[in-house]
């Protein structure tokens, strides 16, 4: 099935939203991506996800404390 970008983002949004992995079940979805051919892996992270705004928040709690 192939879905266009916005929707894409829509349902991926909402399944981020209400379904929240634990750091096992995370790593796990970084195996998976690992293993999509190397665009649509591009594709997938590429998307706003609860990762990236984790790593972000880290970011900038580390900048402040230095």
């Amino acid at each position: 099935m192939e879905l266009g970008l916005a929707k894409m983002r829509l349902l991926y949004g909402f399944f981020d939203f209400y379904l929240k992995l634990n750091e096992k079940e995370e790593a796990k979805v970084m195996e998976n991506i690992k293993m999509l051919d190397p665009d649509e892996a591009e594709q997938v992270l590429k998307l706003p996800n609860s990762y990236f705004d984790r790593g972000y928040k880290t970011g900038l709690e580390k900048g402040r404390e230095e």
